[in-house]
């Protein structure tokens, strides 16, 4: 059995420091990312994030591909994959990019919906091993506990199942930055389907410069 560490993660732009030991996952425009390591990772703290950062080991993504296209001359429309579902390990990579192939033609659309091929690219512009699979996806599972199905799937021997996460993983602490006093260590509470502790959650693992894009995004839509 593979034994599973847990992602420390956070988000982060390209041009962002990176810790030791800890590879950069880099997000292309396409890439809708929804699941890293069992937990959902809230869309709107990583609209605009051009990578997210995650520690050495083995890591589960769960995305799908979210592409806009041109249906007709000045209609567009937006192509979305099935749930796809990557595990890998991060063994002596410093940067990992999920290469897509061309999507420019509803024929390589359908083709890719049906069955998608993409690769994780290493440093040296090389693909990486990683056990693959799609899932679908529907908009009551994006809206839902999209945890548990994830959850779900790894507890039925699927071809990129991780027996670790057949159950939720544990909250990560995550301490306040220093500029914050003595305020306590926060974790997602019990009821991880509180959205406000989730997105301190999230909130607090991102750089400064998301975390004001974020804040920015948040303001646009107050009173909408």
């Amino acid at each position: 059995m593979m034994k599973f560490k847990f992602a420390f993660i956070c988000l982060s732009l390209a041009m962002s420091a990176t810790p030791a030991m800890a590879t950069t996952l880099k997000l292309g425009p396409d890439v809708e990312l929804i699941v890293v390591d069992g937990r959902k990772v809230p869309a709107s703290l990583l609209k605009g994030a051009g990578s997210l950062e995650l520690n050495g080991g083995d890591h589960q993504l769960l995305f799908r591909v979210s592409k806009t296209i041109d249906v007709r001359k000045g209609v567009k429309d937006v192509f979305h994959s099935n749930g796809l579902i990557a595990t890998f390990n991060t063994h002596n990579q410093g940067a990992i990019t999920i290469h897509l192939p061309d999507l420019s033609t509803p024929k390589l659309r359908k083709q890719f919906k049906q069955k998608a091929h993409y690769q994780l690219v290493g440093d040296k512009n090389q693909p990486i091993p990683a056990t693959t699979d799609r899932i679908t996806l529907t908009d009551a599972d994006l809206n839902g506990d999209i945890e548990k199905k994830m959850v779900d799937y790894n507890s039925a021997a699927h071809p990129a199942s991780v027996p670790s996460l057949t159950t939720l993983p544990p909250s990560q602490p995550v301490t306040q930055p220093a500029n914050e006093g003595n305020a306590e260590p926060l974790t997602p509470a019990a009821d991880k389907t509180d959205p406000f502790i989730l997105m301190q959650y999230w909130f607090q693992k991102a750089d400064q410069k998301t975390r004001q894009r974020f804040l920015q995004w948040a303001a646009s839509k107050n009173g909408q």
